[in-house]
């Protein structure tokens, strides 16, 4: 009988351990108001959260303002030559480009964000996550958001449930 009670305990040890837990904190000043316009801006160009955050943020009432520049990097054509004693590869040189799209309309916030996906083979969950609503008049953050949760397990909440939480915190639903 005491076996089994022991195999029962590390079955149960086993499963909790691979169970993600994730943890998330939002704070909010009394200044901000869920009516005034947002700016997210990458400086990533292959960012692929950017556009599912301002759809998120949209989805949920909250005035997005876009950015008003188009950035990206093009091949130079000329590539970097590397040799070694038996091999020569090429790496390819990129030129960062920024393209002004329309003139910069005011917004009332920039919306900083970063991430990392951790082990995640699809990067569809975030290990971490943290956003930053800045007040661009005062400099002032007004909104700080944080989500974490393990490398491993069951569970993990996937990129769009988070950023659809943050979504939600912010228009205060």
């Amino acid at each position: 009988m005491k076996m089994f009670y022991f195999y029962l305990l590390v079955l149960f040890i086993s499963l909790t351990s691979c169970v993600a837990v994730g943890k998330k904190s939002f704070v909010r000043s009394p200044n901000y108001s869920s009516d005034k316009t947002i700016k997210v801006v990458a400086l990533n160009t292959s960012d692929l959260i950017l556009g599912r955050m301002e759809h998120y943020l949209l989805e949920n009432g909250l005035p997005v303002i876009s950015d008003n520049y188009l950035r990206g990097a093009v091949p130079t054509g000329m590539g970097l030559t590397v040799q070694s004693s038996d091999t020569t590869y090429t790496i390819p040189q990129y030129h960062p480009v920024a393209l002004q799209l329309f003139e910069e309309k005011p917004t009332d916030y920039i919306l900083k964000y970063e991430y990392n996906s951790g082990f995640s083979a699809n990067k569809q969950s975030f290990t971490y996550f943290n956003a930053r609503l800045i007040n661009s008049k005062t400099g002032a953050f007004d909104v700080s958001f944080t989500f974490t949760q393990g490398n491993l397990g069951w569970g993990k909440r996937k990129v769009d449930k988070v950023l659809s939480t943050f979504a939600r915190a912010l228009a205060g639903k």
